[in-house]
């Protein structure tokens, strides 16, 4: 059975991340094949569909990956499982003696090696980070609190998406001086006729978290926390 898109909610959010992030000038090969739901639910960005089959798994690629990137992915995914023989037929990948869940888990821990494609488009995009109005100028890094990513979840039927992290430094300032250990930061996608909207401007800034992975350092300013759920209004991943 061919899997795609889960539901309408997860095709408004992969036209979400496509059109925002294309918007942000990332490139295509800055993108995850797929990004996994809240629920552990695959959810399609560069990988269009797959497909368990002949003992493996053929995974079909966007339309608008031509060949050469094509190989370049399979060749970096190669590098990190050298007994595994991927094979490139058509727009499709296989890969041998695997399951989806145990493939799309392997791939999600891999560096595809685009990071500083990925960190050059954040850095020329950081002013859409900030709140909206906000003069970055203005920013007190004395609140900033620095701490390392452990989870990355999105529940596609609510559009939320929640980061759970480890805080290394503490803010010198502000209002949560006291904040240290592990919290959540939480953001609901706003939608439009039932529909995740593209066009909303916060949910413009916030869509480039979704690249995030386990590892990842991150620098943010809350402005709400319930329990150890956070509302943050900035923030800069490195």
């Amino acid at each position: 059975m061919v899997k795609n898109a889960i539901n309408t909610n997860s095709c408004s959010l992969k036209t979400l991340l496509a059109a925002i992030l294309l918007s942000l000038s990332f490139s295509l090969q800055a993108l995850p094949l797929v990004i996994r739901s809240v629920d552990n639910e695959w959810l399609p960005i560069l990988a269009q569909s797959w497909e368990e089959k002949n003992g493996g798994v053929f995974v079909t690629i966007e339309k608008n990956i031509d060949i050469k990137k094509l190989r370049e992915i399979r060749n970096k995914i190669s590098s990190q499982f050298p007994n595994t023989n991927i094979e490139i037929i058509g727009r499709r990948l296989f890969f041998p003696q695997v399951s989806v869940d145990t493939l799309f888990g392997y791939i999600m821990g891999v560096d595809l090696g685009f990071d500083d494609l990925k960190r050059s488009s954040l850095n020329e995009n950081s002013s859409l980070f900030a709140k909206k109005g906000a003069d970055e100028s203005r920013i007190s890094k004395d609140e900033l609190i620095q701490a390392v990513v452990e989870k990355v979840e999105l529940g596609p039927e609510e559009g939320r998406l929640t980061i759970t992290v480890t805080i290394q430094q503490r803010a010198k300032a502000g209002n949560f001086t006291k904040l240290s250990g592990r919290v959540r930061i939480e953001y609901v996608f706003a939608k439009k006729d039932n529909k995740i909207d593209e066009t909303d401007e916060e949910n413009k800034k916030f869509t480039p978290l979704l690249l995030m992975k386990k590892g990842d350092k991150i620098s943010f300013i809350p402005v709400k926390q319930e329990a150890r759920i956070l509302t943050i209004s900035y923030f800069v991943n490195k």
